[in-house]
């Protein structure tokens, strides 16, 4: 008796895809129907992939003692949380401390910053400088300078002519 492929994915508890993957690559012999389904002989598709109640028995086979054990581990494993739980408040407590030194410094920072500001507002202002008194006018300018020459880009230049 030959199941399709639909029947055998729920049976092995893999994808449709992956059986019909393993007959074309050869790994599962199967037939076609003349309606073009394909069908597999249930030994031999267990052959390769393991029927879904023998896969769920293999993983309580492996853990035969995994109640007994499994107390012992966990009062382990809850007083190395314990510590770890332990060791994460004192870094917090740390970093808050360092929060706390940093915000009192620049609170500091923050009043002599101010009072200096008060400071220099009820200092006297500083007088400008008085200007310096302007210099006789020297002899006027000669002709001999000669005239700023006007500059023209050389790809602005226009031919004559």
């Amino acid at each position: 008796m030959a199941i399709g492929l639909s029947e055998a994915a729920a049976a092995t508890g893999v994808n449709r895809s992956t059986i019909y993957r393993a007959w074309k690559a050869g790994r599962l012999s199967s037939t076609r129907t003349d309606t073009g389904q394909i069908e597999v002989d249930p030994a031999e598709l267990f052959r390769v992939f393991p029927p879904i109640a023998t896969q769920q028995g293999a993983q309580v086979a492996a853990h035969p003692h995994a109640h007994a054990d499994a107390t012992g581990d966990n009062a382990l494993h809850d007083s190395a949380l314990a510590r770890e739980a332990q060791l994460l408040r004192e870094m917090l407590d740390a970093m808050r401390e360092d929060r706390d030194a940093w915000r009192e410094q620049a609170r500091k920072e923050s009043d002599e910053r101010r009072e200096l500001a008060q400071r220099l507002a009820l200092a006297a202002p500083i007088a400008a400088p008085a200007p310096a008194p302007a210099a006789a006018p020297s002899e006027p300018e000669t002709a001999s300078t000669p005239e700023p020459r006007q500059w023209v880009w050389p790809w602005q230049r226009r031919k004559a002519g």
